[in-house]
Protein backbone atom coordinates (compact mmCIF):
# COMPACT_ATOMS: atom_id res chain seq x y z
CA UNK A 1 0.00 0.00 0.00
CA UNK A 2 0.80 3.38 -0.89
CA UNK A 3 2.31 6.22 1.77
CA UNK A 4 -0.27 9.32 1.78
CA UNK A 5 0.65 11.53 -1.15
CA UNK A 6 0.98 14.86 1.03
CA UNK A 7 0.45 17.05 -2.40
CA UNK A 8 -3.08 15.84 -2.82
CA UNK A 9 -3.61 15.38 1.07
CA UNK A 10 -2.50 19.04 2.12
CA UNK A 11 -2.55 19.45 5.93
CA UNK A 12 -5.22 21.69 7.68
CA UNK A 13 -4.89 25.17 6.77
CA UNK A 14 -6.84 26.58 9.21
CA UNK A 15 -4.28 25.52 11.86
CA UNK A 16 -2.64 28.82 13.24
CA UNK A 17 -0.03 27.15 15.09
CA UNK A 18 1.35 25.97 11.75
CA UNK A 19 1.11 28.87 9.91
CA UNK A 20 4.01 30.90 8.42
CA UNK A 21 3.89 34.61 9.92
CA UNK A 22 5.32 36.74 7.28
CA UNK A 23 6.59 40.29 7.03
CA UNK A 24 3.00 41.35 5.48
CA UNK A 25 1.43 40.19 9.07
CA UNK A 26 3.20 42.81 10.35
CA UNK A 27 2.93 45.74 7.94
CA UNK A 28 0.22 45.18 5.72
CA UNK A 29 -1.79 47.12 7.92
CA UNK A 30 0.50 50.24 7.51
CA UNK A 31 0.67 49.96 3.78
CA UNK A 32 -3.33 49.05 3.17
CA UNK A 33 -4.81 50.07 6.21
CA UNK A 34 -6.43 46.41 5.15
CA UNK A 35 -5.34 43.13 4.91
CA UNK A 36 -3.77 42.06 1.80
CA UNK A 37 -5.57 38.70 2.50
CA UNK A 38 -9.25 40.10 2.53
CA UNK A 39 -9.70 39.90 -1.11
CA UNK A 40 -11.63 36.65 -2.39
CA UNK A 41 -10.70 37.03 -6.01
CA UNK A 42 -7.72 35.64 -6.83
CA UNK A 43 -5.85 37.45 -9.64
CA UNK A 44 -7.43 40.59 -7.32
CA UNK A 45 -5.51 39.60 -4.67
CA UNK A 46 -2.33 39.16 -6.71
CA UNK A 47 -2.45 42.09 -8.01
CA UNK A 48 -2.45 43.65 -4.46
CA UNK A 49 0.59 41.19 -2.86
CA UNK A 50 2.66 42.64 -6.05
CA UNK A 51 1.72 46.27 -5.11
CA UNK A 52 2.93 45.56 -1.35
CA UNK A 53 6.29 43.82 -2.73
CA UNK A 54 7.02 47.16 -4.41
CA UNK A 55 5.98 49.01 -1.65
CA UNK A 56 8.47 46.88 0.24
CA UNK A 57 11.65 47.37 -1.83
CA UNK A 58 10.74 50.80 -2.95
CA UNK A 59 9.83 52.68 -0.16
CA UNK A 60 10.76 50.90 2.86
CA UNK A 61 13.84 49.19 1.11
CA UNK A 62 13.22 45.27 2.48
CA UNK A 63 14.75 43.23 -0.08
CA UNK A 64 13.69 39.98 1.39
CA UNK A 65 13.22 40.39 4.90
CA UNK A 66 13.12 42.59 8.27
CA UNK A 67 14.24 41.97 11.47
CA UNK A 68 17.56 39.67 10.61
CA UNK A 69 20.04 40.88 13.44
CA UNK A 70 22.25 37.53 12.99
CA UNK A 71 24.68 39.28 11.04
CA UNK A 72 25.18 36.80 7.95
CA UNK A 73 26.10 38.56 4.75
CA UNK A 74 22.92 39.42 3.05
CA UNK A 75 22.18 37.41 -0.05
CA UNK A 76 21.58 39.34 -3.20
CA UNK A 77 19.41 38.29 -5.88
CA UNK A 78 20.86 36.61 -8.62
CA UNK A 79 20.21 39.41 -11.33
CA UNK A 80 22.05 41.88 -9.33
CA UNK A 81 24.94 38.93 -7.59
CA UNK A 82 25.62 38.35 -11.20
CA UNK A 83 25.91 41.66 -12.70
CA UNK A 84 22.96 41.89 -14.79
CA UNK A 85 22.09 45.54 -15.93
CA UNK A 86 19.78 47.59 -14.21
CA UNK A 87 16.11 46.72 -16.51
CA UNK A 88 13.88 49.53 -14.58
CA UNK A 89 10.89 48.54 -12.13
CA UNK A 90 9.33 46.29 -14.74
CA UNK A 91 5.75 46.61 -15.98
CA UNK A 92 2.49 47.48 -13.29
CA UNK A 93 0.21 45.00 -12.78
CA UNK A 94 -2.21 44.63 -15.68
CA UNK A 95 0.80 46.94 -18.21
CA UNK A 96 0.85 45.32 -21.26
CA UNK A 97 4.87 45.00 -22.94
CA UNK A 98 4.66 47.64 -25.83
CA UNK A 99 4.39 46.56 -29.57
CA UNK A 100 3.40 42.70 -27.81
CA UNK A 101 -0.26 40.41 -28.09
CA UNK A 102 -0.57 39.49 -24.20
CA UNK A 103 -0.54 35.37 -24.49
CA UNK A 104 -1.54 34.56 -21.08
CA UNK A 105 -4.60 36.67 -19.92
CA UNK A 106 -3.87 35.81 -15.90
CA UNK A 107 -0.43 37.49 -15.71
CA UNK A 108 0.91 38.64 -18.67
CA UNK A 109 4.11 36.82 -18.82
CA UNK A 110 3.87 35.90 -22.25
CA UNK A 111 3.34 38.10 -25.45
CA UNK A 112 3.78 37.67 -29.24
CA UNK A 113 5.74 39.89 -31.16
CA UNK A 114 4.20 41.90 -34.48
CA UNK A 115 7.20 39.22 -36.24
CA UNK A 116 5.97 36.32 -34.73
CA UNK A 117 8.50 36.24 -32.23
CA UNK A 118 7.99 35.95 -28.33
CA UNK A 119 9.07 37.96 -25.39
CA UNK A 120 8.68 36.38 -21.77
CA UNK A 121 9.15 37.16 -18.14
CA UNK A 122 9.85 34.73 -15.54
CA UNK A 123 10.09 37.07 -12.33
CA UNK A 124 6.82 38.56 -10.41
CA UNK A 125 7.54 42.21 -11.46
CA UNK A 126 8.60 41.85 -15.20
CA UNK A 127 11.59 43.38 -15.26
CA UNK A 128 13.43 40.70 -17.12
CA UNK A 129 12.95 39.92 -20.23
CA UNK A 130 13.73 36.32 -22.67
CA UNK A 131 13.49 36.63 -26.17
CA UNK A 132 11.76 33.11 -28.37
CA UNK A 133 11.11 32.54 -32.03
CA UNK A 134 8.44 31.39 -33.45
CA UNK A 135 8.98 27.57 -32.35
CA UNK A 136 9.28 29.29 -28.43
CA UNK A 137 6.22 31.07 -28.87
CA UNK A 138 4.57 27.96 -29.94
CA UNK A 139 5.86 26.10 -26.87
CA UNK A 140 5.15 28.80 -24.44
CA UNK A 141 1.54 28.95 -25.70
CA UNK A 142 1.69 24.94 -24.66
CA UNK A 143 2.53 25.81 -21.51
CA UNK A 144 -0.22 28.60 -20.60
CA UNK A 145 -2.55 25.46 -21.20
CA UNK A 146 -0.78 23.10 -19.07
CA UNK A 147 -0.68 25.57 -16.88
CA UNK A 148 -4.28 26.29 -16.96
CA UNK A 149 -5.16 22.53 -15.93
CA UNK A 150 -2.53 22.38 -12.95
CA UNK A 151 -4.35 25.77 -11.63
CA UNK A 152 -7.47 24.63 -11.95
CA UNK A 153 -6.48 21.61 -10.23
CA UNK A 154 -5.03 23.61 -7.46
CA UNK A 155 -8.37 25.32 -7.06
CA UNK A 156 -9.88 22.27 -5.96
CA UNK A 157 -7.42 21.74 -3.31
CA UNK A 158 -7.71 25.00 -1.33
CA UNK A 159 -10.36 24.36 1.58
CA UNK A 160 -12.38 27.08 3.97
CA UNK A 161 -14.40 29.91 3.22
CA UNK A 162 -13.06 32.54 1.61
CA UNK A 163 -11.64 34.46 3.41
CA UNK A 164 -9.33 31.18 4.66
CA UNK A 165 -8.43 30.91 1.11
CA UNK A 166 -7.43 34.33 0.66
CA UNK A 167 -5.11 34.02 3.76
CA UNK A 168 -3.32 30.58 2.63
CA UNK A 169 -2.68 32.48 -0.85
CA UNK A 170 -1.24 35.66 1.42
CA UNK A 171 0.96 33.05 3.15
CA UNK A 172 2.13 31.09 -0.05
CA UNK A 173 2.84 34.58 -1.52
CA UNK A 174 4.83 35.39 1.69
CA UNK A 175 6.38 32.15 1.22
CA UNK A 176 7.44 32.29 -2.41
CA UNK A 177 8.79 35.47 -1.48
CA UNK A 178 10.50 35.58 1.43
CA UNK A 179 11.76 31.79 1.49
CA UNK A 180 12.28 30.96 5.08
CA UNK A 181 13.56 27.73 5.04
CA UNK A 182 16.48 29.01 3.77
CA UNK A 183 17.11 30.55 6.58
CA UNK A 184 16.46 27.48 9.08
CA UNK A 185 19.35 25.42 9.92
CA UNK A 186 17.37 21.92 9.84
CA UNK A 187 17.34 19.32 8.05
CA UNK A 188 15.50 19.78 4.69
CA UNK A 189 17.63 21.79 1.99
CA UNK A 190 16.48 23.43 -0.70
CA UNK A 191 14.48 26.69 -1.32
CA UNK A 192 11.56 25.91 0.30
CA UNK A 193 10.38 22.86 2.31
CA UNK A 194 8.16 19.68 1.86
CA UNK A 195 5.79 21.23 3.71
CA UNK A 196 5.88 24.38 1.86
CA UNK A 197 5.83 22.77 -1.01
CA UNK A 198 2.44 20.90 -0.42
CA UNK A 199 0.60 23.97 0.63
CA UNK A 200 -2.19 24.84 -1.71
CA UNK A 201 -1.43 28.34 -1.37
CA UNK A 202 2.80 28.11 -1.85
CA UNK A 203 1.65 25.79 -5.16
CA UNK A 204 -1.21 28.82 -6.33
CA UNK A 205 2.04 31.07 -6.22
CA UNK A 206 4.68 28.63 -7.69
CA UNK A 207 2.68 27.34 -10.88
CA UNK A 208 1.94 31.05 -11.88
CA UNK A 209 5.58 32.23 -11.49
CA UNK A 210 8.41 29.65 -11.14
CA UNK A 211 6.81 27.35 -14.58
CA UNK A 212 8.46 29.85 -17.05
CA UNK A 213 12.09 29.92 -15.62
CA UNK A 214 12.04 26.05 -14.69
CA UNK A 215 10.52 25.07 -18.05
CA UNK A 216 12.51 27.29 -20.48
CA UNK A 217 15.52 26.99 -18.16
CA UNK A 218 15.47 23.24 -18.64
CA UNK A 219 14.65 23.52 -22.22
CA UNK A 220 17.79 25.37 -23.08
CA UNK A 221 19.84 22.71 -21.35
CA UNK A 222 18.44 19.92 -23.31
CA UNK A 223 19.12 21.82 -26.59
CA UNK A 224 22.63 21.78 -25.50
CA UNK A 225 22.67 17.97 -24.44
CA UNK A 226 20.91 17.66 -28.05
CA UNK A 227 23.62 19.44 -29.81
CA UNK A 228 26.50 17.35 -27.90
CA UNK A 229 25.46 13.78 -29.23
CA UNK A 230 23.43 12.90 -25.83
CA UNK A 231 20.16 12.34 -27.70
CA UNK A 232 21.93 10.49 -30.55
CA UNK A 233 21.98 6.46 -30.77
CA UNK A 234 24.72 5.44 -28.54
CA UNK A 235 24.15 8.45 -26.03
CA UNK A 236 23.66 8.34 -22.34
CA UNK A 237 20.06 9.39 -23.13
CA UNK A 238 18.95 8.16 -26.36
CA UNK A 239 17.37 4.82 -24.59
CA UNK A 240 16.78 7.43 -20.86
CA UNK A 241 13.07 6.83 -21.59
CA UNK A 242 12.03 7.06 -17.90
CA UNK A 243 13.83 10.54 -16.08
CA UNK A 244 12.37 11.07 -12.40
CA UNK A 245 14.18 14.32 -11.69
CA UNK A 246 16.21 16.56 -13.55
CA UNK A 247 18.38 19.25 -11.28
CA UNK A 248 16.44 18.50 -8.31
CA UNK A 249 12.58 19.69 -9.76
CA UNK A 250 9.92 16.82 -10.69
CA UNK A 251 7.27 19.29 -11.99
CA UNK A 252 8.02 21.47 -15.50
CA UNK A 253 11.47 20.38 -15.78
CA UNK A 254 10.32 16.63 -16.46
CA UNK A 255 7.31 18.50 -18.91
CA UNK A 256 10.38 20.15 -20.89
CA UNK A 257 12.34 16.93 -21.00
CA UNK A 258 8.54 14.76 -22.68
CA UNK A 259 8.41 17.64 -25.38
CA UNK A 260 12.23 17.94 -26.10
CA UNK A 261 12.09 13.90 -26.62
CA UNK A 262 8.89 14.02 -29.30
CA UNK A 263 10.81 17.28 -30.58
CA UNK A 264 14.21 16.03 -31.22
CA UNK A 265 12.64 12.71 -32.57
CA UNK A 266 10.12 14.49 -34.89
CA UNK A 267 11.15 14.41 -38.61
CA UNK A 268 10.86 17.85 -39.94
CA UNK A 269 11.36 20.10 -36.10
CA UNK A 270 10.36 23.45 -37.91
CA UNK A 271 7.20 22.17 -37.88
CA UNK A 272 6.87 20.10 -34.92
CA UNK A 273 3.89 21.61 -32.02
CA UNK A 274 3.91 20.29 -28.52
CA UNK A 275 0.33 19.20 -27.61
CA UNK A 276 -1.12 19.41 -24.28
CA UNK A 277 -2.19 16.56 -22.59
CA UNK A 278 -2.07 15.94 -19.29
CA UNK A 279 -0.60 13.51 -17.70
CA UNK A 280 2.03 13.10 -19.82
CA UNK A 281 4.03 9.93 -20.76
CA UNK A 282 4.05 7.51 -17.81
Amino acid sequence: ELAPNPYENPPDQNTERDRYVSAYDAAQQDHYGESVEGVEDDRAQFAKLIGFSRHRREKLGHRRVTGDDSGRRKRQSAPRAFGTNDHGRGLEFGEDLKGGKRIDEEDGMVYEMADGSGVFFCDRFRRYKFFCGACGLGLLKELVGVNAILLKRNKELFVGDKESQARQRAEGYALYEEKPNLRRRGSEIGTWSDREYSLPGFQWMYLRMKSWQRFTETWACLERCAHAGLFDRGGCLYEAERVVSIGGGPGYELLAYDYFREYWASPDRSQWRGAVGLPRHK
